[in-house]
């Protein structure tokens, strides 16, 4: 019920006058929808279904985020975000229902940066899973091909040559990230050489004895000056 009052500024008369504002019964009332959500973060792929509407008159078109009227109840490939689905009805009474669709959290996987070792050495690669290593699957490949390794939270490795190790991380989803490292191998050659030795025969220190690591086959030459730089063959 609204009132409507007029009073004349001149002679002071006042009139008053009531209008009563109904609610038309064939109004529309509602939507009823379902709701597919986004599957991985900022991926497109939700799905909205116009199940039926409340009151109204039928035939009823619809239109999602301000796109023209039409029959069409489906609509997919629908990003995260706020949408607003409209509705009209045969006599032009409209209905706009917002909806917001979730961005799910994003699946990242960092294996940090490239590493240098040298030949013969191993390391392990520890990945930084922004979900948890415990609420993901990790696989690894590697290039040149070679190394695979399914659902393991951390990856040793001992590379004859430079290689690159690639994380592919997937969440329960089936969300995936990747990252990669590349590991790259330095050829080092490790001879250890005494600098004293006491040859008295008395079992102590007594041989000059070259040693190396495992990637040395065998030394082809080796020459021993005396302590005043002078080679002398006996």
């Amino acid at each position: 019920m609204y009132e409507l009052k007029v009073t004349n500024a001149t002679t002071g008369c006042v009139k008053v006058d009531e209008v009563e504002v109904r609610k038309d019964d064939k109004a529309i009332d509602g939507i009823n929808i379902e709701l597919d959500s986004i599957s991985c973060y900022n991926k497109g792929d939700g799905e909205v279904r116009i199940i039926g509407v409340t009151g109204g008159t039928p035939d009823f078109k619809y239109s999602l985020d301000g796109s023209a009227y039409t029959a069409q109840s489906v609509y997919s490939n629908i990003g995260p975000g706020s949408h607003i689905i409209r509705v009209e009805d045969v006599n032009g009474c409209k209905y706009d229902l917002p909806i917001l669709l979730d961005n799910p959290k994003e699946v990242k996987v960092e294996l940090g940066n490239n590493k240098v070792i040298a030949e013969g050495d191993a390391v392990t690669i520890t990945p930084d899973v922004s979900i948890g290593v415990n609420g993901a699957a990790i696989d690894w490949t590697s290039n040149p091909p070679g190394t695979s390794c399914v659902g393991c939270a951390e990856l040793t490795v001992q590379p004859l040559i430079t290689t690159t190790y690639i994380a592919t991380v997937r969440d329960r989803n089936g969300c995936t990230a990747v990252d990669s490292m590349e590991v790259r191998v330095k050829s080092v050659i490790r001879v250890f050489i005494p600098n004293v030795i006491s040859p008295n025969n008395d079992g102590i220190n007594d041989v000059f004895y070259v040693q190396t690591d495992q990637n040395i086959v065998r030394v082809k030459s080796m020459t021993i000056y005396n302590r005043w730089g002078m080679f002398n063959i006996l």
